[in-house]
């Protein structure tokens, strides 16, 4: 038989700061799409060399590792509920809304839309973000064992 392509593999993980235990999000295994987007990142860098006994090494990259989580946790991310005060009700009670929007189910969002609600979260939250990232797309984490072939 031959090959057959599957879905993707979701996991849903609770978020370790919210004490109800009720805050949730689900990454999704990335696909080679994302995986290129992802190396879009990493590929834009000069290098220069002139040896003879190491003189002039140089190396440039424009890549920054806040950048490089925000990319991974907006081609994974495909839910989470958390919230976001946007204003005050008619009868004076917050808006809440959720922070991150999905358009079609199982899709990350759009990476606009995506960005402007990245920036909002505490830096702890998208550090956690970006370690459930990890968990469902292991070759992405740091010190993470080579592939094989």
């Amino acid at each position: 038989m031959p090959l057959t392509l599957l879905a993707p593999l979701t996991q849903t993980f609770k978020l370790s700061s919210d004490a109800t235990n009720e805050t949730f999000v689900v990454f999704r295994q990335a696909t080679m799409k994302q995986e290129e987007e992802r190396q879009q990142l990493l590929a834009i860098q000069e290098y220069a060399w002139n040896d003879k006994e190491a003189g002039v090494v140089s190396r440039k990259s424009r890549v920054n590792f806040a950048e490089l989580a925000r990319k991974e946790v907006g081609l994974t991310m495909i839910e989470c509920n958390i919230m976001v005060q946007k204003g005050v009700n008619d009868d004076g009670s917050p808006k809440i809304q959720p922070l991150f929007k999905f358009g079609k189910v199982g899709e990350p969002m759009r990476e606009l839309e995506f960005v402007e609600a990245w920036g909002q979260l505490p830096a702890d939250w998208a550090n956690e973000l970006q370690k459930f990232c990890h968990e469902v797309n292991k070759d992405w984490a740091p010190n993470s064992p080579p592939k094989e072939g």
